[in-house]
């Protein structure tokens, strides 16, 4: 993974141009307001990237419900769900809409590049962003795949885009935070660091918190693109920080897991993953625990308070796969080709799904399935 990044950070893209969105005016599907509470509308859930959903999900593997065939791996592309579709991007260029009851593909998109990361759905203008690694972002429309808003970046997309109060913030390999007025397209402001942005912003309280690989923490203000403060780490920051009660939570590739006040930026606790650790996975939170994958093959429990070691799972390679948490059970994906749901008071686990390649998508929940990505190419449905 390392090295893929290096590739990002160096490549150089053209400018081009913008397009103002509008709100969509067609009227809603009658299934809207039955699957509502079935969504997981971006990458980690929610804008403080909590990683927990309140949707029912599989405490048992019964069986593989489908599995929809891309035509490359889908590498870090995870799945957002909405109106009983779920949205998927691939390294083939495609941006995929698939029926979560059958599998059938409802649309497809193609992009000029590798979609690297995790689509976000916006449900008030019916749209779904996504960002490809030659520079555009694109808007379209959740329902027939056609393209509605479009903006071009001078250089390549390197983390999701997150939709919050009209904003559209990503980061890119330029090395800035960007934030796009939707409505407009245009640039509202730009928040410079040093090295490409890849985590996907967390937002609390009107500040925007991200990292960069130029080792920092950032804490931003919403409104007008200002620092509030910076953390150091001693390595890249890949993953995407947890926000919750007063703190951010996040990992860096100096292999420990930090702590820090909201409102300081001070060091609360760092937890060190034994051996060869580094964090690219991004973090859950529930029952006074955070939940994490590692580098090291280990996936731990740490307790939110102390930042002590509650439990660790061994599976038998890298996690760079976010976890989601449902049903009191765990889900994450591994480099070694599968799909663990582990209990997340004992640590134990409840079973496991088995691909035919890594794992480094993260798994969204609806309606008692779990879908994920593989390097296999495929979109898999479980439950």
């Amino acid at each position: 993974m390392r090295t893929i990044i290096l590739f990002i950070t160096l490549i150089v893209i053209s400018v081009g141009c913008n397009t103002p969105v509008q709100r969509q005016q067609h009227q809603q599907p009658q299934q809207r307001q039955q699957l509502q509470g079935q969504q997981w509308l971006k990458f980690r859930g929610d804008f403080y990237n909590s990683g927990y959903s309140h949707n029912r999900a599989p405490s048992e593997l019964t069986e593989l419900f489908w599995k929809y065939k891309t035509n490359n791996d889908i590498g870090h592309s995870s799945p957002v769900i909405a109106d009983g579709i779920v949205y998927i991007g691939s390294s083939d260029h495609f941006l995929y809409a698939v029926n979560i009851y059958d599998g059938t593909e409802r649309w497809k998109f193609q992009t000029d590049d590798e979609i690297p990361f995790c689509p976000t759905i916006v449900s008030e203008y019916n749209m779904v962003f996504i960002g490809n690694l030659n520079g555009h972002i694109y808007g379209i429309d959740m329902y027939d795949g056609q393209e509605k808003w479009h903006y071009k970046n001078d250089k390549i997309i390197t983390s999701c885009p997150v939709v919050y109060n009209e904003l559209l913030l990503f980061g890119s390999s330029d090395t800035y935070l960007h934030a796009l007025d939707l409505k407009s397209g245009n640039e509202k402001w730009k928040f410079k660091t040093n090295e490409s942005v890849i985590s996907c912003p967390a937002i609390a309280e009107g500040i925007v918190f991200f990292g960069s690989m130029d080792n920092y923490l950032y804490a931003v203000d919403i409104n007008t693109g200002n620092e509030k403060w910076k953390f150091k780490t001693e390595d890249w920051i890949e993953s995407s920080p947890t926000i919750y009660d007063g703190n951010v939570y996040f990992g860096s590739w100096d292999g420990y897991l930090y702590a820090v006040g909201m409102k300081t930026g001070q060091e609360k606790w760092k937890f060190k993953g034994e051996g060869d650790a580094y964090f690219a996975s991004s973090a859950a939170i529930a029952n006074r625990n955070i939940y994490v994958g590692c580098g090291n093959e280990y996936f731990y429990a740490i307790n939110l308070k102390t930042g002590q070691e509650k439990w660790k799972f061994k599976t038998d390679d890298c996690i760079e796969s976010s976890p989601i948490i449902a049903s009191r059970i765990v889900y994450f994906g591994c480099e070694d080709g599968y799909l663990y749901a582990v209990d997340i008071n004992t640590g134990k686990e409840k079973w496991k799904f088995k691909t035919d390649d890594y794992i480094d998508s993260s798994p969204a929940v609806a309606d008692g399935i779990l879908f994920f990505g593989s390097d296999d190419d495929y979109l898999y449905a479980i439950k």
